[in-house]
């Protein structure tokens, strides 16, 4: 799939594709096993549990030790929600190449905004740590001079999650642009699915969580090897468009 339309607007998935945030989940559902008596997981099998919010990763967690009761999974939850609120902003960091891309694309007068399926208030919270403080305000509008994104959106009780297209569409909606305005980038199939599902262009992002291989089963119209790749598709969109 790809696009000749010149792209308006991008829309971000945050953990693994804007930042490097495995070590702060990792170590705060470690942390959480461990008040159980559960053995850790390594590093790398994080990989496998991110991307579909707080809730489903901690359901993974257990159920590979062969837990699923309600109630045990739901304690586990809730202290890794309080690690994680702990560990997140020390063990995050933004990946290389990434700032520089999004003064690029700023630049070039496109509108930026995050959607994650991590919770809206650790969404927030995180984005403005590592790219300014923003000024938030009903929807998460920012101040555009402080931070470089326009919206910034978690998941709450009014947000299904991806791969649902109705936060994209909200995010479409509020900045006045058709949904064939946007990109979409994310780091996991499950991103790719909301680019298609909300008609936005997939393009998925090779130094994330995931491999390549799902991120084209899933649809992607293009993989990344780097942040600035992100401006050269731009630039060929504009050039076709």
């Amino acid at each position: 799939m790809g696009s000749t339309r010149t792209p308006r607007a991008v829309i971000f998935d945050l953990d693994g594709t804007l930042a490097y945030t495995l070590p702060a989940i990792c170590n705060a559902g470690n942390a959480a096993l461990a008040e159980l008596g559960l053995e850790p997981y390594p590093l790398e099998r994080y990989r496998h549990f991110v991307g579909d919010g707080m809730p489903l990763l901690v359901a993974r967690m257990m159920a590979e030790r062969g837990l699923q009761e309600r109630s045990i999974v739901d304690r586990c939850l809730q202290r890794y929600r309080s690690y994680y609120e702990e560990l997140q902003f020390g063990h995050s960091v933004v990946y290389d190449g990434v700032f520089e891309m999004l003064e690029a694309l700023r630049a070039r007068h496109l509108a930026l905004a995050v959607l994650s399926n991590k919770p809206h208030d650790f969404t927030l919270s995180l984005v403005q740590h590592l790219f300014g403080r923003m000024v938030v305000a009903d929807g998460a509008r920012g101040d555009s001079a402080r931070g470089p994104f326009v919206l910034v959106q978690g998941l709450d009780a009014q947000t299904p999650r991806k791969p649902s297209p109705e936060a994209a569409s909200k995010i479409a909606k509020v900045m006045q642009l058709d949904a064939a305005d946007f990109l979409f980038v994310g780091d996991s199939g499950t991103d790719m699915e909301t680019a298609l599902a909300a008609g936005m262009v997939p393009i998925g992002v090779s130094w994330g969580y995931r491999d390549e291989q799902e991120l084209r089963a899933r649809g992607a119209a293009a993989v990344l090897d780097g942040p600035a790749q992100l401006l050269d598709f731009v630039s060929a969109c504009t050039k076709e468009g």
